[in-house]
């Protein structure tokens, strides 16, 4: 399963600037923060990022810390299931606990569309 989008384009850095932020989220409801090597520290949404003193940022303090990791070999129903029981949006593909790909309710259902189209 596939994300349509690059991974780059939901991607920030500790150091990036507000505007970088602010164009990214031109086109995402979500940016996941990474470190150097691409692992997940954590993420923001749109809604919290017009809360933000864009004076003051420091995106390793803000971000939303929690998110939910996936191999992406997992049964497309069942992680359905675990998106709609937990109220996600979206899950981290990750191999080796690097980001590889950001996976949406969008990507899964058109993944069980493709399973179960004759």
């Amino acid at each position: 399963m596939v994300s349509k989008k690059s991974i780059n384009s939901y991607l920030i850095y500790p150091n990036s600037s507000i505007q970088d932020i602010i164009e990214k989220m031109k086109e995402n409801e979500i940016l996941i923060l990474v470190d150097k090597f691409k692992k997940p520290l954590g993420f923001i949404t749109k809604d919290y990022l017009k809360k933000l003193d864009y004076n003051d940022i420091d995106l390793e303090k803000i971000a939303y810390k929690t998110i939910v990791t996936i191999k992406g070999d997992e049964d497309p129903i069942d992680l359905l299931n675990l998106m709609v029981r937990n109220k996600l949006k979206f899950l981290v593909k990750t191999d080796n606990g690097k980001i590889k790909d950001i996976i949406t309710a969008r990507d899964v259902l058109r993944q069980i569309e493709k399973e179960i189209d004759f």
